[in-house]
């Protein structure tokens, strides 16, 4: 991948980052590893819950290249996100 990714930081699970094999938590400046199917409800949990920081940011810190993001899509605010399920409203 090169350019801006999309990550999130979740409180109990670290950084994330959606790639084309599901979701992974970054474990190293080009490292990632792709969660459990347990580590996969936590995760959308926290994104029901409004717990993660969801964010863009270049993806090549080996490079020279920050590791801070450079757009914030949503701040952990603690406020839900919608699932887009009928029960949400």
């Amino acid at each position: 991948m090169a350019g801006q990714a999309c990550y999130a930081l979740s409180p109990t699970l670290g950084e994330l980052t959606w790639q084309l094999d599901g979701l992974n938590r970054v474990v190293g400046p080009h490292l990632v590893q792709k969660l459990t199917p347990e580590q996969e409800d936590v995760a959308w949990s926290d994104l029901i819950a409004g717990r993660l920081r969801i964010y863009r940011r270049a993806n090549a810190p080996l490079c020279g290249a920050s590791m801070e993001p450079t757009q914030i899509l949503h701040e952990a605010t603690g406020r839900g996100i919608p699932s887009g399920l009928s029960s949400d409203e």
